[in-house]
């Protein structure tokens, strides 16, 4: 690894703690330094480099090397105190952006994380999972092991923890990175449509197929078809999607030839599956056939360490004309909130703040999100409504209201309306 810093002091206790952790390492005071010495920065897996430095800044030094052709991934370090840098900064592919002063050990997960990136991964997403907690590193490391093989994959986890930013990242990180990646959410679409969009359709398949057309497998050609709440896939297309699996081989809708496909499978869902199966609601067959390789996203209130990386990053990024910063008081109350719609509400607050704040400073205020208590008095005024109301103009207001409640979690709210998901989206349309 190289590290570029103009202090002395800060350069070398960087070098000393990560040549304990037996890290090759090369220091420079100024990146112009480092810069013109090429050869070196090819064989290096990770560049720790300072936001301000003279000559050349860190900016500037990731657009040179990218100008380069060096994919090195660069943790920008900052003091924070240069705001027009800052704000350049949250612009470039940086794969990492650390404030000083510097915390060693969450800054050595980011170097680690740093170390084994694919250069195929695209510069401009987020690495993985941004997070420090030993549950986000283990499985951030198991994805980086499963994305080097073909096996299917089953992502489990609550609504809203990032599966889909997950099944992406393992596909950027495979030898199809350069593929297709296509995502389907199977609860979302009608089932008599959703079998013609995984395989396609012939020509005169049904009224109003005027022509041929290809399905999500063959879009995806090469790469991977992510599917996204396989547990709300219909019974008997369960049974089509098994065959698939088994022959490697579609079929589309209405025609009688068979087409081979070369597709990872990477599926996602919020069920129990194996539950699903003991009810025969979904087939075990297909169940064992899509779980070769299981990976389980804890919800956000388990590792509640990550919720300040995933601030930072989610400040930066809808915000990217000015700085913005927490209160005291409302980093407090982000840390102390439950997140039942986890990653998903995390960062649908933080853009809201954003719009709401007068200023670069956003207060409690400006969160608007809700204690449990405050939630209990929804409910209460909710019920107390005097306006007459027909009975779908009460059950439309009645479902927004309890989708605010819950933080726009669908999940949380079919299962306490004791509907099922695609009825609420049925509603919600």
């Amino acid at each position: 690894m190289t590290i570029i810093d103009g202090d002395s002091e800060l350069r070398e206790t960087l070098a000393f703690y990560f040549k304990q952790r037996k890290y090759q390492v090369t220091t420079y005071p100024k990146t112009m330094s480092a810069y013109f010495d090429q050869h070196k920065l090819k064989q290096e897996n990770v560049i720790l480099c300072a936001l301000k430095s003279d000559g050349m800044s860190g900016v500037e030094f990731i657009q040179s090397l990218r100008k380069q052709g060096h994919a090195t991934p660069v943790i920008l370090m900052s003091d924070g105190l240069d705001v027009e840098l800052a704000i350049e900064a949250s612009k470039t592919d940086a794969f990492y952006y650390a404030l000083k002063p510097l915390k060693l050990e969450q800054l050595a997960m980011v170097v680690e994380k740093a170390s084994q990136f694919n250069p195929c991964t695209k510069h401009n997403s987020i690495p993985l999972f941004v997070g420090t907690s030993s549950q986000i590193m283990t499985v951030t490391d198991q994805a980086r092991r499963f994305a080097r093989s073909q096996s299917s994959i089953l992502i489990t986890g609550e609504s809203g923890t990032g599966k889909d930013v997950m099944a992406r990242s393992i596909h950027q990180m495979s030898d199809r990175c350069d593929k297709p990646f296509v995502a389907i959410n199977c609860s979302a679409i009608p089932n008599e449509l959703l079998e013609s969009e995984l395989f396609g359709y012939a020509r005169g398949a049904f009224t109003g197929a005027v022509t041929q057309k290809a399905g999500l497998f063959e879009e995806a050609k090469g790469g991977t078809l992510f599917l996204d709440e396989i547990g709300d896939m219909n019974y008997a297309l369960q049974a089509k999607l098994l065959r698939v699996v088994q022959e490697r081989k579609i079929r589309r809708v209405g025609d009688t030839q068979e087409l081979p496909i070369d597709v990872r499978i990477i599926s996602a869902t919020h069920e129990n599956l194996k539950n699903l199966v003991k009810d025969n609601k979904f087939r075990e067959d297909l169940y064992y056939r899509l779980n070769v390789i299981q990976l389980h996203i804890p919800p956000l209130r388990e590792r509640k360490e990550d919720i300040t990386p995933l601030i930072d990053v989610f400040l930066r990024k809808h915000s990217p004309l000015k700085v913005m910063r927490l209160t005291k008081e409302a980093n407090t109350a982000l840390n102390k909130h439950q997140w039942r719609g986890n990653v998903r509400e995390l960062e649908n607050v933080i853009e809201r703040s954003i719009t709401l704040s007068r200023s670069n400073d956003i207060g409690v205020a400006d969160l608007c999100i809700e204690t449990e208590l405050e939630c209990e008095e929804s409910v209460k005024n909710f019920f107390s409504i005097k306006h007459k109301m027909t009975l779908k103009e009460l059950t439309q207001t009645y479902i927004e209201f309890l989708l605010g409640v819950n933080s726009n979690s669908k999940d949380k709210t079919f299962r306490e309306l004791g509907i099922d998901r695609k009825t609420l989206y049925r509603k919600l349309s």
